[in-house]
């Protein structure tokens, strides 16, 4: 009878160990943002925000705009770029080596620290629509596209609202071949390849 405690005993031990060393590996396997640089910053606070689940996106992106609100004041804008530096610049750090719950954390922190402003309810909403861009289909972009260009629209003025949505599937090698036939321009298919 000893014997088979002391046998169950150790698959307890050894699957309690299992347990703990799955839970590390979820935990320390979240994506986190890397502001060593600019481009880093970009890729990795997107790379955080696709690893969520739709309903969390906004959480974070609201997050993402109370962060940098919190940094913005008018002695920063009276500092001109040099102040709008800064603030990148404090953004950066406060990000740095954080995922998505350490930032949602932070900004509630921030909150209860200090009231909202405007200024905050303002630069949420930036964040926002900066990190969700419209998703659209290939053939309503294509048929954005040539109404702009008949409306006159220039090419670069085409290029940017192209860069602000996110196509819902990549283009297809015939969708390319006809947007080519129909006079879209080089500069505007490549911005749309990107998206």
């Amino acid at each position: 009878m000893i014997r088979l405690d002391s046998r169950l005993a150790g698959s307890v031990r050894r699957l309690s160990a299992l347990l703990l060393v799955a839970v590390l590996a979820i935990a320390c396997g979240r994506p986190r943002i890397d502001a060593s640089t600019g481009e880093k910053l970009k890729r990795s606070l997107q790379k955080v925000r696709d690893s969520l689940p739709a309903k969390k996106r906004a959480d974070f992106d609201a997050a993402l705009g109370t962060i940098y609100a919190s940094q913005v004041s008018f002695d920063t804008l009276a500092r001109g770029f040099a102040g709008i530096a800064s603030v990148g610049a404090n953004v950066e750090l406060a990000l740095d080596g954080k995922n998505a719950d350490e930032v949602i954390a932070y900004a509630e922190k921030l909150k209860r620290e200090r009231p909202g402003s405007s200024l905050e309810q303002i630069w949420t909403s930036k964040m926002a629509e900066a990190f969700s861009p419209r998703v659209v289909t290939a053939d309503r972009l294509k048929s954005s596209i040539l109404e702009m260009t008949r409306a006159g629209a220039g090419t670069d003025v085409i290029v940017r609202y192209v860069r602000s949505i996110r196509l819902s599937a990549p283009l297809t090698a015939e969708q390319i071949v006809d947007w080519k036939s129909s006079g879209i321009s080089d500069q505007v298919l490549a911005a749309a390849m990107g998206r």
